[in-house]
């Protein structure tokens, strides 16, 4: 019966954004990088519950009516194959590039792993394939650290690169580290983006914003089963005992009320 109610809710699963960053073959314990065989599983269960996946926006800027949002932060050439998994199904994504490391390596501020990243060609490919590329910053900098002119310049000069690039509008953006605050969204605003993801977890319903948009993050050692729990769930909890307390107040809401009274009205 649990697996029965668990379909029925994939099914009627409201818009919701799911944030991806490495995937790997095997061997890795990188909390960023999920298995290409668990991708590709995810991505199966998907279509089986007749979920539709997506980008989100097309290259007209149109926003996607597709049940789930598939997001790639930092633009890494390990996610060349998932990218294809999910052409392959007739699927799209949004991939968040750092222009400045294009062709380059993952060596930006903070980071604890220095991983190739897709080139030039890649992204102009992709682009043409229908995977929206959209921009994560030029140098992966926390923007809440950039001089407004400074952030302005690299936002400004990141969206017309790609837009040479590609050919197509860039309207999005992801938050390096998802650090924003509101005098970001302004310059963000203001330098021609549409809309900007963080990494706040919860359904897009939720979010505060279009330059808020909340994701769900998937990561190594998501399991199909951790998967499922976290779209159902709208989050990043993938606890069970969360997922059989959702369940029941689930049945509880779906069971048909009772129309008459047997209590004596008088």
């Amino acid at each position: 019966m649990i697996t029965r109610l668990q379909n029925q809710l994939l099914a009627g699963l409201p818009q919701t954004a799911l944030m991806y960053h490495s995937t790997h073959k095997g061997g890795e314990n990188w909390r960023w990088s999920l298995a290409l065989a668990d991708f590709e599983r995810q991505l199966n269960a998907v279509k089986a519950a007749g979920l539709n996946a997506g980008s989100i926006t097309d290259a007209l800027g149109r926003r996607s009516g597709a049940n789930l949002l598939l997001t790639f932060d930092d633009g890494y050439a390990n996610t060349l194959e998932a990218l294809e998994l999910i052409l392959a199904r007739g699927f799209s994504a949004t991939l968040f590039v750092v222009t400045n490391h294009i062709g380059g390596q993952s060596n930006w501020p903070g980071s604890d792993r220095s991983l190739p990243l897709l080139s030039l060609t890649d992204i102009k490919r992709l682009a043409g394939l229908g995977i929206e590329i959209a921009v994560h910053g030029a140098t992966h900098e926390d923007m809440t650290q950039l001089p407004q002119q400074q952030l302005s310049r690299q936002l400004t000069e990141a969206k017309g690169f790609l837009e040479e690039l590609t050919g197509q509008r860039v309207t999005g953006l992801a938050y390096p580290y998802g650090r924003y605050n509101p005098g970001v969204i302004e310059t963000v605003k203001s330098c021609g983006f549409e809309y900007a993801c963080c990494t706040e977890a919860g359904r897009l319903s939720a979010s505060e914003s279009e330059y808020q948009l909340k994701r769900i993050t998937i990561e190594n050692g998501d399991s199909l089963t951790s998967f499922q729990r976290k779209l159902i769930l709208g989050g990043n909890n993938a606890d069970k005992g969360a997922l059989l307390s959702y369940m029941v107040k689930s049945m509880i809401a779906r069971k048909p009320a009772n129309l008459k009274s047997h209590r004596n009205p008088l």
